[in-house]
């Protein structure tokens, strides 16, 4: 990849991680409002057929841009293994949470804006992919638990209070 699509690709990134967060995505309501508005009752509510709650989610979002943030920040010791405790932390605080997904979300922007754009196609320190397919598989993961988070929301107002 030439320096020009490598540009292309770090602002192309930046862009559809904002509208993901806050801008509008093509798909539903940003992530911004769904979260930032729910309150704790309904963040933390387990209903039947779904293993995750809101909270475990979003943390789980946490522990994976975090990764990409420690990667794209030259930690190349830093890992995360799928299903481990570190992969799907227990959140206790709802607006902790959240305040760490808002940092999270400041953290990932700026290690893409200070990430060499030259080094897109350089692999992963530990993984077999290179960092662009780390960035776009955080932005396609994003959106596959946010579907997961409404998909729970739309179970949580469907059971209503007794759930």
């Amino acid at each position: 990849m030439d320096l020009q699509d490598s540009l292309m690709a770090s602002n192309s990134l930046l862009q559809r991680l904002e509208d993901f967060y806050r801008g509008k995505s093509w798909v539903t309501d940003q992530v911004g409002t769904v979260v930032f508005d729910m309150d704790s009752t309904v963040a933390f509510k387990k209903i039947t057929g779904y293993h995750h709650s809101v909270a475990e989610q979003l943390a789980h979002l946490i522990a994976w841009r975090n990764f990409a943030v420690q990667k794209f920040s030259g930690n190349d010791n830093f890992d995360l293994e799928d299903n481990s405790p570190e992969d799907w932390p227990e959140p206790n605080d709802w607006s902790q949470l959240r305040d760490q997904f808002a940092e999270c979300h400041q953290n990932l922007l700026a290690s893409i804006r200070n990430f060499d754009p030259q080094k897109w196609d350089a692999l992963v320190p530990l993984r077999a992919y290179s960092f662009l397919y780390l960035a776009n598989g955080i932005i396609e993961h994003d959106y596959y638990h946010f579907g997961q988070i409404n998909a729970l929301l739309a179970a949580i107002r469907t059971a209503g209070p007794s759930c």
